[in-house]
C-alpha cells in the first residue's frame, strides 16, 4: 500500500473482540505495542463473576473469570476508551444489574450489552429483564451517573424505542454489510422485514444478520429473526421510566435527551400540535367562526399548550389573530415566548393563509407572489365555496398554479405552497388533511379537538380531550376521512 500510495495505508482499524485469556501473553502484547493506533480491542466480560462463568467456561466446564479479570488493569491502561460486550440470556437475567454495575465498578464505563437473538426466550422474561432494568435505572440515578458522559449503556439510549425514519429502515443495526467480519479461522462474513420497519418502537431494536441467515430456510440474510421482540419492548418500557425518572432530578436549565428525541422523531413524522391562540384568527382552512366566540387564550393556556406539544412529540404551529404584536406582548410579560418557544427549532418560520373565493382565483398568482415578498415561508392556499366553482374558474387555477410553480422554481426556491410542495414532497399521495392523525388542535378553552372547524361546530360535543388530562379518544383508526363519520362532509 506505501508503494502504491494507497489511501489505506495508514487509514484503517483493526477491531478485536476477545475472551481476554491470552491477552497478557508476548505475543499479544508485540503486536499491540506495533499496531496500537489501528487497533480497538474489546474484552468480553459478561458482569460479576457468577454471571461470567454462567456461560463463559473452558472445555471442561471450568469458569473463566478469574483468569480473565487480572487482565483488564493492562487492558484499561493501554486502552482508555476501552468497551466490553455483555450478552444476557434466560438464565442469566436476574444477575444484570449486579453485572452492570460490576463492571462499572472495576473500571470499565463502555459496557455494550444485549440480549442473545435466539429462540430461547419464556414469557416471564420480558418482565425479569424490564425490572431488572429499572432497579439499575434508580442505582445510576442515586449516583448521579447519568451525568457523567464517558459511561456508555445502550439500554438507556435515549433514541430507542421510536419508529424508524425512512432513511433508518434500510440500515441493520450492526453495521454487516459495510464492515468485514473475519472469524479465528480467517473466514469473511458479510457481518428486513416489512413488519419490523413500520413497528412503532422499532429504533435500537438489536438483531443479528448471522442469525438470520442460520435460521432462513431460503439462505438469505433478509428475514429477519424477532425472537427477543418482547424483549426489546421491555426495554423501552424501562427506558421510559429512567428518563422520566431523571425529569425529577434535572435542574434549571439542564434539557431531558429522551425528549429532546421524542421530538427530533416526531418531526420527521411530521405530527403537529395547531395552537389557535384567537378566536378571532383568520381561518386557515375551509371552516368558519360561526359561534360568536370572541376568546384569547391565556398566558397559562399557552404555555400547557407547548409544554403538552414537547410532552406529546408534536410539533407546535401558533395560529394567532391580526394584532401579532398584541397577543407577542400578551404572552411577554409572563416570560412564555422567551423561555419556552426557544425549545423548538424552526419556530420562526412564517404562515400564511390565503382564502380564496371563486371570483378571485384568476388573481392567486399575484396574489401569492404579492404575500411572499414579506419574509413569508409558506404560503396555505383555502378554496373558499368550492361548490360554486365553474370550468373557467379551474382554468385559471392551473394557470395559476402554473406560474406560482415557475415563481418557486427561479425565485423563491425556498417558498413553499400547500398545494405544491406538500404533494411534491410527499411519498405518498394523501387526498386527507391530516386532521386527527398528522394534527391535532388545541383551541383558546384549553381543548383538544381533530381540527378547528369541531371546535367552531361544538366547542363540548366535539372535544378529544384537554391540556391537563391528555387525549380521551381511541378511535385514532377512525379518523381517516374514508371512513370517518365526523369527517364525511369536509370538502378537504
Amino acid at each position: 500500500m506505501y508503494e502504491l500510495k494507497h489511501p489505506w495505508f495508514d487509514n484503517y482499524m483493526f477491531s478485536f473482540a476477545t475472551n481476554g485469556i491470552l491477552y497478557h501473553t508476548k505475543k499479544v502484547q508485540d503486536f499491540i505495542t506495533k499496531n496500537h493506533l489501528h487497533l480497538s480491542i474489546g474484552i468480553s466480560i459478561d458482569g460479576n463473576k457468577v454471571k461470567h462463568d454462567m456461560q463463559r467456561v473452558y472445555a471442561d466446564g471450568r469458569g473463566s473469570y478469574n483468569d480473565v479479570i487480572k487482565n483488564v488493569p493492562l487492558w484499561l491502561k493501554q486502552f482508555k476508551d476501552a468497551y466490553t460486550k455483555a450478552t444476557f440470556a434466560h438464565d442469566d437475567l436476574i444477575y444484570l444489574k449486579d453485572s452492570i454495575i460490576h463492571l462499572w465498578d472495576i473500571g470499565v464505563k463502555k459496557v455494550m450489552a444485549n440480549v442473545i437473538f435466539e429462540d430461547v426466550w419464556k414469557q416471564e422474561d420480558a418482565e425479569i429483564f424490564e425490572q431488572q432494568l429499572k432497579l439499575l435505572a434508580d442505582y445510576i440515578i442515586e449516583k448521579n451517573i447519568w451525568r457523567d458522559n464517558s459511561y456508555t449503556l445502550r439500554f438507556f439510549d435515549p433514541s430507542i424505542g421510536f419508529p424508524l425514519r425512512e432513511e433508518q429502515k434500510d440500515k441493520n443495526s450492526c453495521g454487516a454489510g459495510k464492515m468485514v467480519a473475519i472469524d479465528c479461522e480467517g473466514n469473511l462474513y458479510p457481518c428486513d422485514p416489512e413488519k419490523c420497519k413500520n413497528c412503532e418502537v422499532a429504533s435500537g431494536y438489536m438483531s443479528c444478520v448471522g442469525l438470520n441467515y442460520d435460521i432462513s430456510s431460503e439462505g438469505t440474510i433478509f428475514k429477519r429473526a424477532t425472537f427477543n421482540c418482547e424483549m426489546h419492548k421491555a426495554n423501552v418500557r424501562a427506558c421510559e421510566y429512567f428518563w422520566n425518572e431523571v425529569d425529577k432530578h434535572l435542574l434549571p436549565g439542564e434539557v431531558n435527551p429522551r425528549k429532546v428525541e421524542k421530538f427530533r422523531h416526531e418531526q420527521f413524522e411530521g405530527r403537529t400540535l395547531v395552537i389557535y391562540t384567537d378566536d378571532k384568527a383568520v381561518p386557515y382552512c375551509c371552516y368558519s367562526n360561526n359561534t360568536g366566540f370572541n376568546r384569547r387564550m391565556s398566558a397559562e393556556n399557552l404555555e400547557k399548550a407547548i409544554l403538552f406539544a414537547k410532552n406529546h412529540n408534536l410539533k407546535p404551529l401558533f395560529v394567532i389573530d391580526n394584532y401579532i404584536s398584541e397577543t407577542y406582548e400578551d404572552y411577554k410579560k409572563h416570560g412564555i415566548i422567551q423561555n419556552l418557544y426557544a425549545d423548538f427549532k424552526k419556530i420562526d418560520k412564517t404562515i400564511v393563509s390565503v382564502l380564496i373565493e371563486p371570483d378571485n382565483i384568476k388573481n392567486l398568482y399575484k396574489t401569492v407572489k404579492a404575500i411572499s415578498y414579506n419574509n413569508v415561508n409558506r404560503i396555505n392556499i383555502i378554496l373558499q365555496n368550492i361548490q360554486n366553482i365553474t370550468d373557467e374558474n379551474l382554468l385559471d387555477y392551473k394557470n395559476g398554479l402554473i406560474l406560482i410553480a415557475n415563481y418557486i422554481e427561479k425565485e423563491k426556491s425556498d417558498l413553499e405552497v400547500n398545494v405544491l410542495s406538500d404533494l411534491f414532497n410527499s411519498k405518498e399521495k394523501n387526498t386527507g388533511c391530516g386532521a386527527g392523525t398528522d394534527s391535532y388542535t388545541v383551541a383558546s378553552n384549553g381543548k383538544l379537538y381533530i381540527c378547528p372547524g369541531f371546535y367552531f361546530e361544538d366547542e363540548n360535543k366535539y372535544s378529544i380531550g384537554d391540556l391537563d388530562n391528555g387525549f380521551y379518544f381511541d378511535y385514532k383508526d377512525s379518523l381517516y376521512k374514508s371512513i370517518s363519520i365526523e369527517c364525511v362532509g369536509c370538502i378537504y
